[in-house]
């Protein structure tokens, strides 16, 4: 939909080749959002005897039967590229808000 909308507002290619390369940037950050939208906190029990935090799938989820789990460091590391992200986006939005006023 906000390609079709950019299509509109901004028919010069240059505008929508750059929005297609950030479209796939964001896409490839969907399965990250994904993930952490649909983990839990759980308590974590290691032998070690030292109980943490962690993320994960709740015990009811059906989908498949990883169970995979988030750390701390993957997280900070998620909240980097995000945030990355974030500046590519907002830089683009700046760049192309003028010629949409018009």
């Amino acid at each position: 939909m906000i390609t079709e909308g950019l299509k509109v507002a901004l028919p010069e290619s240059a505008p929508q080749q750059e929005w297609e390369k950030l479209r796939k940037k964001i896409w490839k950050h969907t399965a990250k959002r994904n993930l952490l939208a649909h983990y839990t906190v759980a308590p974590n029990f290691p032998k070690d005897g030292a109980v943490t935090l962690r993320l994960t799938r709740s015990i009811f989820d059906t989908r498949d039967k990883e169970r995979r789990t988030i750390d701390l460091q993957q997280l900070e590391e998620y909240e980097r590229l995000f945030r990355q992200l974030a500046t590519v986006i907002d830089a683009f939005t700046v760049k192309i808000t003028p010629s949409l006023s018009q």
